[in-house]
């Protein structure tokens, strides 16, 4: 989307990546002859001390996420970064304490939420009355590659927490009180990483009400990507998406075009409303829509449920915690940072929460 930054909103100053020839290209192709290619290994020294430079947005592999966004952020450096922030929860922790204290702001990019037709469901849910149920369907295409795969920090926390995220969002925010996941691994390749590529989901919420989750690292016939929320007054759902969605019907039964074939031609439009989200927020003309407390919890929520899998039980989740971490929340230019100031002091730094490894047959 380089034509896309290259508007009122952006100027694209620098592409840090391993591959100068490929970046060079996409470059000339795009007409951004403003922009330049950096290497990782200058990226501290050429980038990250250029005046000019107000914002970094950050897909590179997982692993180097939180020292990137650690890096910017104690510059004052804005932050855009794909999710997750850091491979563990006290790394998430410990980058929204730092953009609290430096007064720069941090996305996590959980790109759904930006979705058109997400956002309609959202929307659309006071016409189903008290909910009851919701049901999403996560299915990869195409596989993912095994060498991303063995830094994506695991199913979990690559693939589950975008469902866990849309829930909770879908729910006014809220979180569960209790979480149960079995998964399983029909990849041996997946299976040597100690990760899984099949998970199911349930989580309860105080109200009643249900959701349920199904994930797949593989769908042979396209993206499938599928939410259904269940109400005392009717339904609401969206369905898969097509690049043409005219039908034919004949004595055969009806042929249609087969379904959007991955995650950057479905979520298109969502990646760059989440963009220009960021730059209005830099700006100052919008507030976060994803906070600091939000992330952590769809964070912990991810890891409570590898640890349920693990431990083959339901667990409960600690909402008393979930509810302190909303003091991230608070901006330093807030009446409130002062007040709050204290309390912050002694709030709970997040441990690991995965349990004992899981046998490898069902007992």
């Amino acid at each position: 989307n380089a034509e896309y930054m290259d508007n009122r909103l952006y100027r694209l100053l620098y592409i840090i990546d391993l591959n100068q020839k490929a970046v060079t290209s996409f470059l000339n192709q795009s007409n951004a002859t403003d922009s330049q290619w950096v290497s990782p290994d200058d990226a501290a020294s050429v980038v990250l001390t250029d005046p000019r430079l107000e914002a970094i947005i950050i897909a590179s592999p997982t692993n180097t996420h939180q020292s990137i966004v650690e890096d910017a952020l104690s510059r004052g450096i804005h932050v855009l970064c794909e999710k997750p922030i850091s491979q563990s929860i006290e790394g998430v922790f410990s980058c929204y304490r730092l953009a609290q204290r430096t007064g720069a702001h941090l996305l996590c990019a959980f790109n759904r939420r930006f979705d058109s037709s997400l956002r309609a469901v959202r929307d659309g849910l006071p016409s189903v009355g008290r909910i009851h149920s919701v049901k999403t369907v996560n299915r990869d295409s195409p596989f993912p590659p095994i060498e991303f795969l063995k830094t994506s920090g695991g199913m979990f926390h690559d693939c589950a927490i975008h469902c866990l995220d849309v829930c909770c969002w879908l729910l006014g925010d809220r979180a569960p009180c209790e979480v149960y996941a079995m998964a399983s691994c029909y990849d041996d390749r997946i299976r040597e990483m100690d990760d899984v590529d099949s998970i199911a989901i349930t989580m309860r919420f105080s109200d009643g009400c249900l959701t349920s989750t199904d994930l797949s690292r593989y769908s042979s016939y396209g993206y499938d990507q599928r939410v259904e929320v269940f109400g005392e007054c009717g339904m609401i759902s969206m369905d898969n998406q097509r690049p043409i969605s005219a039908q034919i019907a004949s004595s055969q039964g009806y042929t249609r075009s087969p379904l959007l074939h991955s995650f950057n031609e479905r979520y298109q439009g969502a990646y760059l409303s989440e963009l220009e989200h960021f730059a209005l927020t830099v700006r100052g003309k919008e507030t976060l829509c994803i906070t600091a407390s939000q992330t952590l919890r769809s964070t912990y929520l991810a890891e409570l449920c590898e640890s349920s899998h693990k431990q083959r039980r339901p667990l409960p989740v600690d909402n008393e915690l979930l509810e302190q971490w909303k003091l991230l929340d608070i901006r330093p230019t807030s009446p409130r940072y002062e007040t709050a100031k204290e309390a912050l002091k002694k709030l709970e730094v997040p441990r690991q929460l995965n349990g004992p490894p899981i046998l490898d047959v069902c007992e």
